[in-house]
């Protein structure tokens, strides 16, 4: 069994448009079996004072 190194990367940008913006996505993949994917993100937005935030989930599979 072969285990590949986890990688966590951070950007921003910033540019002058009269608000502020900070997003956010976190992500995690596990594999439940040789062909099936499970992902779950978490994912979010303050923009101006205001705060949204959302799950997402997703299934993947290889034919």
């Amino acid at each position: 069994m072969r285990i590949w190194p986890m990688r966590m990367m951070f950007g921003s940008n910033s540019q002058t448009v009269g608000e502020q913006v900070l997003s956010w996505n976190l992500g995690v993949t596990s594999r439940a079996s040789e062909r099936l994917s499970v992902m779950v993100d978490y994912v979010g937005e303050r923009r101006d004072g205001q705060l949204q935030n959302g799950v997402q989930l997703g299934l993947g599979y290889r034919f």
